[in-house]
């Protein structure tokens, strides 16, 4: 019996935690990789939105709190805006500082929602703006 028990924390998890999966990949507009860009995942059944910055060769890699990567499993409504690449924090990006002017070709799409699913595991979720 009690090796049921333990084989079935094994399985469930201790904690409850989110049902987060990893999730990274580049964010392009016109085809080229935009450095500088914040990412939003906004899961569309409510919770935690996960955050990323672009790096200089656009890549981007989630984070759903400043203890865990990710972002929740399931359907999302994905966002970009542009930020102050310098002032962005490499783990956590939500206190980067937005730029408002048209120096970003982000910029032109802020506010246009892709919709992308979070499967479990690592995800490799490249986000094309035409």
């Amino acid at each position: 019996m009690l090796s049921c028990v333990f084989g079935l924390v094994l399985v469930t998890g201790c904690g409850g935690g989110p049902n987060t999966a990893d999730v990274e990949g580049v964010v392009t507009i016109d085809g080229k990789p935009v450095p500088g860009v914040e990412i939003t995942f906004q899961p569309v059944d409510g919770g935690r939105a996960s955050v990323g910055v672009t790096d200089e060769t656009g890549r981007y890699r989630l984070n759903y709190s400043p203890s865990a990567s990710g972002a929740l499993i399931g359907d999302h409504r994905v966002t970009i805006v542009a930020v102050d690449a310098e002032l962005a924090d490499d783990d956590i990006s939500t206190d980067a500082t937005r730029l408002e002017g048209p120096s970003s070709p982000a910029n032109e799409y802020r506010g246009v929602e892709k919709k992308v699913t979070v499967d479990s595991g690592s995800n490799a979720i490249d986000v094309a703006f035409p």
